[in-house]
């Protein structure tokens, strides 16, 4: 089971375009499935897990944080273009209110 275990690590990472791939192909040395090269395979894990899921899962956040601001920001843009004149600044409840003083603007 150990070894089904190993071997699937080994093959998933290095097949995946990680640092382990390089590691094999450049420098001709493949991990053996072997217990004692545990200490290859969890560096091979943790730069999956450090590069592949953390850094890119920050980069995703950091895209979408960015453009939520943005629709943000176009939202209360087009909040202001419809509730506000856009000659005296007033709010639609002033010009539209049963009780204006102001009535229809002029010009």
């Amino acid at each position: 089971m150990l070894s089904c275990y190993l071997f699937y690590i080994v093959n998933g990472l290095i097949t995946g375009g990680g640092i382990g791939e390089f590691i094999s192909s450049e420098l001709g040395n493949a991990p053996p499935l072997a217990p004692e090269s545990t200490g290859r395979y969890f560096y091979d894990l943790l730069f999956f897990v450090v590069v592949s899921v953390l850094l890119l899962n920050l980069i995703f956040g950091i895209i979408i944080d960015t453009f939520s601001s943005l629709r943000e920001s176009a939202n209360e843009q087009r909040s202001i273009m419809l509730n506000k004149c856009i000659v005296c600044g007033l709010s639609r409840q002033l010009f539209d209110g049963p009780t204006s003083k102001y009535g229809k603007q002029s010009g």
